[in-house]
């Protein structure tokens, strides 16, 4: 480019464009054509390709949030996950390296966003950013204390992050932000209409989509319409076309994509910076004018230009960042410290432009090369080079040192001759050549080292990617092992059925089993107890045993049992397991999934409700709004106790419920309006009631009611307009307010005991909650802020713990789709409106029965890792436990409802006894219970990551209720979540009910001083 410049110099360049288009301009668009086209909302479709096969983790993860995320938001949203989940300080160098490179390819489209049907407006995108600035903000601050390599390698990767966000000044973080597009689509500027057409064009195309899931293609659409709007031989209004260029200007700095010289104007216009940042950016920005200027592409005049430029440039940049770290700007808002520092970010890349400048003002590449200069263009030359070392010196903070010492000295020797000139003859020569080459050795001693850096990068992740080969290599052996397994396992299955077909067609009849033993043995007793009562007191009828003596009379008791029967106890664990591995239990059912519901169908009752038994509930802070539901739902709702299955319904449109405690005298009654109202609804009300079927006792009572509403609204209108105003403030616009009679029984002073009037506020649980101690000028305090959505669906459906519910308005949810790992999951849209009690003519049902499972881990130390690791993990489970009393003892001796299967694991380092595949075989082949359950009772596997694959997979066909165990939630639990969690086991989750990709907060059951050491979890 220098040398086409040089060749055509009688046509001279414009002055180059400002950098800082760091979004998505037309010129740098990467993405797919964006058309001016109506948006309908919905989701969009995306065509990325999605593959994590050997990323680290923290590209891993990004990769699959992009994959769950279609739209701009949901990408900061996860992004903000990220970034932002470790402590706060902690820079995860990985995270912010993947995070800049993503966000680029998302803001110039690479990576495609879609709209995700939902409805957010732009400022949502703002909150995300803030939370993601101050954390990184904090993140250099850390870095920056403690110095060195690390606070140089952080810093720079920030300073890629900053531009990748959008802003969060006030005009995009308030509840309607970018509203300028409306009101050119209603007709701002069009004032003879002249431009229907194309504002109806602006209103389907910009704003709805703006409005509803705004994204980095909204900017190229807006520099489209621009462009047709500006377009030679166009007619529009002038005033119109100027309003769209404002609103155009509005975009880009939402989308942080204006020029670094529109941003500091915009600073200085509205800012309140230290007047000596004002100084400094003020001088600059008259410097470049005075620069731009110029239209000669060469000379001394150009040279000086440049060179006073660059200077005040660097002068600036060193006053935002000193007042940003030390001066006025770091207790200032987070709005105002993002735009400066995008204005330094933006300065020092204009100063590349500069540097390109008074280079082709040197003449430097010129052919043939310049071989002599006057003083006055040394002079410029010397300055020039002292302006430009300066300003890398600043760009390498505390490693730009040789470059200052570069800069001081061809600054003093620029000046140091006669006349404040360099230097002449041969010394000036020999001097300017001397600081030529030392500001030479600089530049390359930098490249050196930034291509050092390069090769150790390089040879990194050429480590990190052979050791992630490596791990899928590993992964594939263990597939390839379960694979076989597998196999081996259904031939021995297949195997056992012949087995078992050809022992049953000539083996006699099985005897009985222990329930139909116990069931003999009752009926026996019962019939000689019966015989005994037939026969007069005292007479004994001979038997076949007289020679052994009389035998006893027996009464029978009203339990049918007879007096003298030994009334067998309760079993124990152990007694289940023993009647499970006895050689004569009978035949035994296989082991078969759980029953299933059919695909895209509800098992309704008549009033189009879902019978649905709650077990547990949970509220995820990840998910406002919603409230998950866990339990079980009758495969056929006409059958009043068949089978269920477990069930997860997700309450959706939860809605924050807020009483406002207004100050005495708004509803003080002293001349008895209110309650002369109040009698007056209640008469009527009473009266239609009693008349059901009288219409006009009924409008009476409609509009008794009426009249008390409006005066209760009257006397709560200025409490409302407070209220009002207290949640717009919190860009919350959806919300309800109506005053209502509630009584008040707690120790709070300020607000009156029993029944009194307060203001009802509902708004949806998606916005975040008031503030406990809020008060106003016309209200007490408000109470309920701060109560969960969980809490608040138990109270106000009236859920009492475990019992059955009616859910209305169901609708099922895809397998793909499913938030959980139940059998069947429903949407509930209708909050706590469409969860109730069942409905009195509701068929009657016994609560359904559980499987219930018992776990137990055996763990080992890792001394070299201090952890504990799992080496062996058993399962005992019974199914139709009940959950509202005892269960039989017929159930738990009932070796078709009693089972257990055990996984061991061959521990790193050390080899299995000799002949243990041969003894898993044979316990598996020749084990009473194996052999009647048809199952693999014991698993062998050669690493822990197979060895919890394998519990996951059994427990998640297993659909357990619920899983105990000794001391579970104090140790094993947490040792099992820290081992899923270091070997990277996929669907970790399935340990529990719903689908979670972050792992919670773990205990130290993962160290190795743990409870229960070696064999903790027992």
């Amino acid at each position: 480019r220098h040398q086409e410049r040089h060749q055509a110099p009688a046509s001279p360049p414009p002055p180059p464009p400002d950098t800082g288009d760091h979004m998505a301009l037309l010129s740098n668009w990467a993405g797919a054509n964006v058309e001016l086209k109506d948006h309908k909302g919905g989701k969009g479709d995306r065509h990325n390709q999605w593959n994590t096969d050997g990323l680290p983790d923290a590209a891993r993860r990004i990769v699959e949030n992009d994959r769950d995320s279609a739209s701009w938001r949901q990408k900061l949203q996860k992004m903000e996950e990220v970034l932002c989940g470790g402590d706060a300080g902690y820079a995860d160098m990985d995270a912010l390296g993947y995070s800049a490179i993503y966000l680029f390819w998302v803001g110039v489209g690479a990576v495609a966003c879609a709209e995700d049907g939902s409805h957010y407006r732009p400022n949502h995108h703002a909150g995300s950013a803030e939370r993601i600035y101050q954390h990184i903000e904090a993140v250099e601050a850390h870095a920056t204390g403690s110095g060195g390599r690390h606070a140089e390698e952080v810093r720079a990767l920030v300073r890629r992050l900053h531009p990748r966000l959008p802003a969060f000044t006030a005009e995009f973080t308030q509840s309607v932000p970018l509203t300028r597009v409306r009101d050119i689509a209603h007709g701002k500027g069009d004032r003879d209409g002249k431009c229907r057409e194309v504002r109806a064009e602006i209103k389907h195309t910009i704003q709805n989509k703006l409005h509803r899931c705004a994204g980095p293609e909204d900017l190229v659409a807006t520099e489209k319409m621009l462009a047709k709007l500006t377009a030679p031989g166009t007619d529009y209004p002038p005033e119109f076309v100027e309003e769209f260029r404002i609103f155009h200007r509005e975009l880009k700095d939402f989308f942080n994509a204006s020029t670094v010289t529109d941003r500091i104007e915009k600073l200085l216009r509205e800012g309140d910076a230290p007047q000596s940042l004002r100084d400094a950016a003020k001088s600059f920005a008259d410097a470049k004018a005075r620069c731009d200027g110029i239209r000669e592409p060469e000379g001394p005049a150009l040279l000086a230009a440049v060179e006073e430029a660059l200077a005040r440039l660097s002068e600036a940049r060193r006053a935002i960042d000193r007042e940003l770290t030390e001066g006025g700007l770091r207790g200032a808002n987070a709005d105002q410290r993002q735009q400066w520092r995008l204005a330094e970010i933006g300065l020092e890349d204009y100063a590349f432009v500069l540097l390109s400048r008074g280079i082709n003002a040197l003449g430097a590449e010129a052919d043939p090369p310049r071989s002599e200069m006057s003083a006055a263009e040394q002079r410029a030359a010397l300055l020039f080079l002292a302006a430009a070392a300066d300003a890398v010196a600043v760009s390498a903070g505390g490693g730009g040192g040789e470059f200052a010492g570069v800069a001081h000295e061809a600054s003093e020797l620029a000046v140091s001759g006669p006349g404040g000139m360099p230097p002449g003859g041969e010394e000036g020569a020999l001097r300017s050549r001397a600081v030529a080459e030392r500001a030479r050795r600089a530049a390359e001693d930098a490249k050196n080292k930034a291509e050092a850096k390069a090769e150790q990068a390089r040879l990194e992740a050429e480590h990190v990617a052979a050791e992630a080969r490596r791990v899928a290599a590993e992964r594939a052996r263990e597939a390839e092992e379960a694979r076989k397994a597998a196999e081996e396992e259904a031939r021995a299955k297949e195997e056992a059925r012949a087995k078992a077909a050809a022992d049953a067609s000539s083996a006699p009849p099985p005897p009985p089993t222990l329930a139909e033993r116990e069931v003999a043995a009752r009926r026996t007793a019962a019939a000689a107890a019966k015989k005994a009562k037939a026969s007069p007191p005292g007479i004994l009828k001979p038997t076949s045993e007289a020679a052994e003596g009389p035998a006893p009379v027996r009464a029978v008791t009203s339990a049918g049992v007879a007096v003298g029967t030994k009334v067998p106890a309760a079993p124990s664990a152990s007694d289940a397991y023993a009647s499970l591995m006895a050689d004569d239990a009978g035949e035994v059912a296989e082991d078969v999934a759980p029953a299933t519901i059919a695909d895209g169908s509800l098992p309704l009752d008549v009033d189009d409700s879902l019978p649905f038994y709650l077990l547990d509930a949970h509220e995820d802070i990840n998910s406002p709004g919603k409230v998950f539901l866990f339990g079980r739902v009758p495969v056929d709702a006409s059958v009043a106790n068949g089978e269920t299955v477990s069930a997860c319904a997700v309450v959706h449109n939860m809605q924050r419920c807020v009483f406002v405690v207004p100050r005495p005298e708004a509803f003080a009654d002293p001349e008895n309006e209110i309650s002369d109202l109040e009698d007056a609804a209640a008469l009527a009300a009473r009266a239609a009631d009693a008349a059901k079927d009288d219409e006009a006792l009924a409008a009476a009572a409609k509009k008794a009611k009426g009249a008390l509403l409006r005066c209760l609204q009257g006397r709560a209108a200025e409490v409302k307009g407070e209220v009002r105003d207290v949640l717009l403030a919190r860009g919350i616009e959806n919300f309800s307010m109506k005053p209502v009679k509630r009584s008040y029984c707690f120790e709070r002073g300020d607000i009156p005991r029993g029944a009194q009037y307060v203001l009802k506020v509902k708004y949806p649980a998606l916005a975040a909650p008031l503030p406990s101690d809020l008060r106003g000028a016309h209200f007490v305090c408000a109470l309920g802020t701060q109560t969960g959505m969980l809490e608040h669906l138990m109270v106000k459906s009236r859920v009492m713990g475990p019992s059955w519910l009616a859910l209305k308005g169901a609708n099922r949810v895809a397998s793909a789709s499913q938030a959980s790992w139940c059998k069947l999951e429903v949407n509930v849209a209708g909050a706590h409106k469409a969860v109730r009690a069942p409905r009195g003519d509701a068929p009657s049902r016994d609560p359904p029965l559980l499987t219930v499972a018992a776990l137990n881990l055996k763990t080992v130390v890792n001394h070299r890792a201090n952890v504990n690791e799992i080496a062996s993990a058993s399962v005992v489970y019974v199914r139709d436990v009940r959950a509202d009393s005892a269960t039989p003892t017929a159930t738990l001796r009932d070796v078709n409802k009693v089972r257990h299967f055990s996984c061991v694991r061959r521990l790193d380092g050390v080899s299995m006894p000799p002949g243990w595949d041969q003894m898993v075989r044979n316990e598996n082949d020749t084990n009473p219970a194996a052999r009647r359950t048809k199952s693999v009772v014991l698993s062998s596997q050669t690493s822990e990551r197979g060895l919890l694959s394998f519990l996951l997979a059994r427990l998640q066909q297993l659909d357990a209720d619920v899983i105990v165990g000794h001391n579970i939630a104090g140790f094993d639990l947490d040792v099992l979540l820290h081992r899923l969690q270091a070997n990277k086991v996929p669907h970790w989750s399935r340990v529990g009910r719903l689908k979670r990709t972050r792992f919670p907060n773990l205990n130290g059951g993962g160290g190795g001083g743990g409870g229960g050491g070696e064999g903790g979890g027992g």
